[in-house]
């Protein structure tokens, strides 16, 4: 699964200890404040089903280093499932989606109140899927796969208090598509897949104590 991965994980393992190393160097500022958000991504669709799918939510947490720069670690899910119609020949279908990341954020217009930044956001996608057959002894087909996200990103915010603010961000990048397997009756069956262009918007609702 990971083969077609290696670089790519390289590189994202480079970023994250550029960004630990940078974090330790600002700890212990009086501008450093940490937060706790919640994101929303109304477009978020898994690489493995063409359904639309509920909105993903992620769970994030922002460290302001300076009055310019932040980095915010996040864990999102999405999930999606539907059952057999009496008109349907196939069984019920489940879908999800873990992912693990971590942005980087500097601020070219700092908030005060409203703040616009760019910068570029990693993360690790773990999607699970599992497709019942049709009929009395139904085949169950098991899809996992893994990719890896490398997003540009422009966003928003506003604080409406000192320590609460919305905001919005639209991400371009790269999915670097990890192998599908495909598992039906004990057989594991991996087929290689490339990357592909990806966008997506999140909107936020940050608290900082």
């Amino acid at each position: 699964m990971f083969r077609t991965l290696a670089r790519p994980l390289a590189a994202a393992l480079l970023l994250a200890g550029a960004t630990s190393a940078l974090a330790q160097a600002h700890a212990g500022r009086s501008q450093t404040r940490v937060g706790f958000g919640v994101g929303i991504e109304p477009t978020h669709l898994g690489s493995l089903t063409s359904s639309i799918s509920p909105p993903a939510v992620g769970l994030y947490l922002p460290i302001q280093l300076t009055g310019t720069l932040r980095i915010e670690p996040s864990l999102g899910l999405s999930t999606f499932s539907q059952g057999t119609a009496a008109a349907q020949a196939s069984g019920p279908l489940s879908w999800s989606t873990l992912t693990l990341g971590v942005a980087g954020h500097f601020f070219i217009v700092p908030p005060s109140p409203v703040g616009l930044y760019v910068g570029a956001r990693m993360a690790l996608e773990f999607e699970r899927q599992k497709d019942v057959g049709g009929g009395a002894n139904p085949p169950v087909v098991r899809t996992s796969a893994t990719n890896l996200l490398l997003a540009g990103v422009l966003g928003g915010e506003y604080f409406v208090h000192h320590s609460f603010s919305v905001g919005a961000e639209a991400q371009l990048g790269l999915t670097f598509l990890g192998d599908r397997d495909i598992q039906q009756n004990g057989v594991t069956t991996s087929l290689s897949r490339d990357a592909a262009l990806a966008t997506n918007g999140v909107v936020y609702l940050r608290y900082f104590f």
